[in-house]
């Protein structure tokens, strides 16, 4: 469950491709960072998301269309 919530905040926020990704820190969950990045280099394993550009000098992340496939399979 704690993965489609990452999943989907991507989603939300339309983070999308690699110009448009989002900091292990700017998710606004009650988990430490170092914990949510743990969890997105696990999705990233899975193919349903991507590293996308480095900004402030930290990784960003990003939705791929598995990943929308993923999340939205489960909402059904």
């Amino acid at each position: 469950m704690r993965d489609l919530t990452l999943l989907a905040d991507l989603v939300d926020g339309e983070h999308t491709t690699g110009i448009h990704g989002k900091k292990a820190k700017d998710f606004k969950l009650d988990r430490r960072p170092d914990t949510i990045l743990k969890r997105l280099k696990h999705l990233e394993a899975n193919g349903y998301v991507k590293r996308g550009f480095r900004l402030e000098n930290a990784e960003t992340f990003y939705i791929t269309q598995e990943g929308i496939n993923i999340y939205e399979g489960a909402l059904n």
